[in-house]
């Protein structure tokens, strides 16, 4: 009932709160030099990249789509940061103590976005998909990453778009964001078996599971590096820019 309570009540808060981290990130890494409609553009794109490429993987409408609220959030929020008298958004939530309430509450998000690309496809409606673990861990781990790789795959936070490999991909020790989400969404199979193909029942209830999930998130994020907000910063998704001297 503790895990359920947590992530099914502040739902509407979680997509309000990832706004705010996607926003800040982007400008922090160069968002604020583009013209607003590209910025917008790059926003929507590294907020939802991942969960469009899933839904297109299993052929579903894509909650951001077919909700009244998400969409008008993410609008109302980059319109707040991008034009706040004295800059006054991106000052408050760039302060680090709530810095740091961001990125724990973000964990949520970003756990709940894995744990629903896996169980959105365990329930696909297309038979083939829905039977199919590795649909599953596909969904679940491209939900986590697949909004940051198609950033940095893009160059989003640069004035001309172009594509390359994600900086995440181009290393042979992933990016933190891409290793935690293989890591989150195959734990999550794990323990919840939803195909009954590992030769045991299921461990835990999927809002248990998901607890589980966040639990690590955050202690590997938001505890392990207060305020660097470190699968942003680190992630194939958002990288640094770079700078040119006259």
């Amino acid at each position: 009932d503790f895990a359920l309570s947590i992530y099914n009540y502040p739902f509407p808060l979680l997509h309000l709160n990832h706004a705010i981290a996607v926003c800040v990130a982007h400008r922090k890494l160069g968002g604020s030099k583009l013209p607003w409609p590209q910025a917008l553009a790059s926003v929507l794109l590294a907020s939802f990249s991942g969960s469009f490429i899933a839904s297109i993987l299993i052929g579903a409408p894509h909650s951001a789509l077919v909700s009244d609220y998400v969409m008008f959030t993410y609008l109302v929020v980059f319109a707040l940061h991008r034009w706040s008298p004295a800059d006054v958004f991106h000052r408050l939530f760039s302060w680090a103590p709530i810095a740091w309430l961001i990125s724990g509450i973000d964990a949520m998000k970003w756990t709940k976005s894995i744990s629903g690309g896996l169980l959105a496809a365990v329930n696909a409606e297309h038979p083939a998909a829905r039977r199919s673990m590795a649909t599953a861990l596909t969904c679940g781990f491209i939900s986590g990453c697949g909004g940051g790789m198609v950033h940095s795959a893009l160059s989003l936070s640069s004035p001309q778009w172009k594509f390359r490999c994600p900086s995440g991909l181009a290393s042979s020790l992933p990016s933190f964001g891409i290793r935690m989400s293989a890591l989150l969404s195959a734990l999550f199979y794990a323990l919840i078996n939803p195909h009954h193909y590992l030769p045991y029942t299921p461990l835990l209830s999927n809002e248990d599971a998901r607890l589980v999930l966040f639990l690590i998130a955050f202690s590997q994020d938001a505890l392990a590096s207060p305020s660097t907000w470190r699968r942003f910063k680190h992630m194939a998704s958002l990288p640094q820019p770079t700078t040119t001297t006259p």
